[in-house]
């Protein structure tokens, strides 16, 4: 272990050294990323944790209120390659899969498995999904010109899983007898056929076809501006900016068109009920649904009180469309980043992203050489219920280079 010391000093020395902090931490580097985070609005880690789960819905019903059970998942991974030219240009290559599905069961399904429908003799609703997973290859070029810096990321992409918003309704009537009736579809596209996923080999043809035939080009743009230098910087980013859609060929139609007769519930004899005959899946190819990555917009500033990068505070507004939900999304948070010595970072921030409350703190460890990145987070759809450990996100990040 002694040996190490000296090394670690060496390397703390060049993080202190004179004019250094201006400087890229390494001139060539390489590094992973990966994060993922799951949430929804009703049931929290300690419910899943006690000895005797048990979901006691009729004290659920004041948590889910009119929006229903709402529920996401999202993934992030990233392999790639920084060349650092100075202060001046800087070049990235980089692969990776990002995106995230979205799920909603209305709040009148839930009131009536709670408390039946004595209150709503006629519930109805719509359980509905959406959102999207994409692999992506790009390159991003940065540069400083005195007071301005700019960012310029163009991307090929392939969306893996696609599925516009879609949803099935339900409707119950108990007029003159118990009927309840669906009808609707859910569809999913994506790269390849879902139908046999077992028997799927991933062969270098296969990765050839889908950039021939599923792939889709758009570009990201950043520019930041230091309005009074070390004390405030405006900027702006432009994601994904859609330049060549991407075509998906495959789809699965999962459809809901039935009726079920109560009538015998209401007399007394037990219902028999057979889903699998009810909801049919049906694996098609041949089909040209185009895909752009939803566009986004952030207005964001940097402002350092101590006039150095020290502290900084980080708010930023924007919003989001050509999303799979059909919806623009508003977006809003507010991050703070501590820099010491450039060797220890820590960073805390909070926000409102696309539909799902986000709080997450993260500490960084930089020695030049090596950096690693460790991430944590609380998340919701609903405010008050990302503080309940009803959402979780996790993150890590390493970085090589000199």
């Amino acid at each position: 272990m002694k040996r190490y010391v000296p090394l670690a000093v060496v390397l703390a020395g060049l993080s202190l050294a004179p004019g250094y902090a201006e400087k890229p931490h390494r001139f060539v580097e390489i590094g992973v990323d990966a994060r993922g985070g799951a949430a929804n609005n009703l049931i929290g880690l300690t419910d899943m944790l006690k000895k005797h789960i048990v979901f006691d819905t009729s004290a659920m019903k004041e948590d889910f209120m009119e929006e229903g059970l709402t529920l996401n998942t999202d993934v992030l991974t990233n392999v790639f390659l920084n060349v650092n030219i100075g202060e001046a240009w800087g070049f990235g290559l980089s692969m990776g899969v990002s995106g995230g599905i979205y799920g909603n069961v209305p709040a009148s399904m839930l009131h009536f498995i709670a408390e039946g429908n004595a209150d709503n003799p006629s519930p109805r609703g719509d359980i509905s999904a959406y959102g999207g997973v994409f692999a992506d290859a790009n390159l991003n070029v940065h540069t400083k010109i005195k007071r301005l810096k700019l960012g310029f990321t163009p991307a090929l992409f392939v969306p893996l899983v696609y599925i516009p918003k879609s949803s099935i309704n339900y409707r119950l009537e108990d007029q003159d007898s118990l009927l309840f009736t669906t009808n609707g579809e859910i569809n999913v596209y994506s790269a390849i056929s879902l139908e046999n996923l077992d028997d799927l080999e991933i062969t270098d043809s296969l990765i050839v076809d889908l950039l021939s035939k599923t792939r889709g080009f758009d570009l990201s743009l950043n520019a930041e501006f230091a309005v009074i230098p070390n004390i405030f910087d405006l900027g702006l980013d432009v994601t994904h900016i859609p330049i060549v859609p991407a075509t998906l060929e495959y789809r699965m139609n999962v459809t809901a068109d039935f009726v079920i007769d109560g009538s015998d519930l209401i007399s007394g004899n037990s219902l028999d009920i057979d889903l699998e005959d009810k909801i049919n899946t049906d694996y098609s190819a041949g089909h040209s649904y185009n895909v752009s990555r939803p566009l986004r917009f952030d207005l964001y500033s940097n402002i350092y009180p101590f006039k150095k990068e020290i502290f900084t505070l980080r708010p930023n507004i924007g919003f989001t469309v050509l999303t799979p939900s059909k919806e623009p999304f508003f977006n809003a948070g507010l991050d703070m980043r501590l820099n010491l010595w450039r060797v220890f970072y820590f960073h805390l921030g909070t926000g409102y992203d696309e539909t799902i409350w986000k709080h997450e703190a993260g500490f960084a460890f930089n020695f030049r050489v090596l950096e690693l990145i460790v991430e944590a987070g609380l998340r919701s759809q609903d405010f008050l219920s990302s503080f309940q450990l009803k959402g979780f996100s996790a993150g890590v990040g390493v970085r090589f280079g000199i």
